[in-house]
């Protein structure tokens, strides 16, 4: 089943924050979502951390980028990945309310 709404969060090189605002997403009392976090070739542990702490959590996708292509193109990269009807772009330093995708929606 395809979820509503897939929330697509490009990062770089930051990997305590996207952890942060992916975890900020997951706190929705909205529940039809996914979450796409495009890694634009980070040299950091970003993706090691976002499977750590996200690997049980089905509704997280986690994709990286072959080289640097940023932030537009990263933001592409993770619409051709999304699956909802609706598309929302978080930058990875966003922390959201609780009620925001309901709301939105």
């Amino acid at each position: 089943m395809k979820p509503v709404v897939s929330v697509v969060i490009p990062t770089f090189n930051r990997a305590q924050m996207v952890c942060d605002c992916v975890a900020s997403v997951l706190s929705s009392d909205f529940e039809d979502y996914e979450v796409v976090v495009v890694d634009d070739c980070s040299p950091d542990d970003t993706g090691e951390r976002i499977r750590a702490r996200f690997s049980g959590e089905s509704r997280v996708r986690y994709v990286r980028n072959a080289v640097n292509k940023q932030l537009g193109a990263s933001r592409n990269v993770g619409a051709v990945h999304a699956r909802g009807k609706y598309l929302l772009f978080l930058d990875d330093d966003n922390i959201v309310d609780k009620e925001m995708l309901g709301r939105l929606v």
